[in-house]
């Protein structure tokens, strides 16, 4: 079954590449694509309670929900998974 979300701080194909590989690499997720024109990832997932894990994934990735809290922190873990991504792109 497929699933969005949209994210907050996700500028680039580099933040893409750095969530399509966390993401593809969890256990009953796959498929997962990028949007960042419109700050969207979609996924298909096999049980909807892996909607969650793919939700702390993302914030941990420095990317966290629209409506979620984005510290600091936050902001700054997304430019590191984004220039992650760029250098493995």
């Amino acid at each position: 079954m497929e699933h969005q979300i949209t994210v907050q701080n996700l500028k680039c194909g580099g933040c893409a590449t750095t969530i399509i590989k966390r993401l593809n690499g969890m256990v009953g997720i796959s498929n997962a694509t990028v949007y960042v024109a419109d700050s969207l990832v979609s996924f298909d997932c096999q049980n909807k309670a892996d909607i969650p894990q793919v939700e702390k994934a993302l914030q941990s990735l420095g990317y966290p929900k629209m409506d979620a809290h984005n510290p600091f922190t936050t902001k700054a873990k997304s430019f590191l998974s984004c220039g992650i991504g760029r250098m493995t792109h």
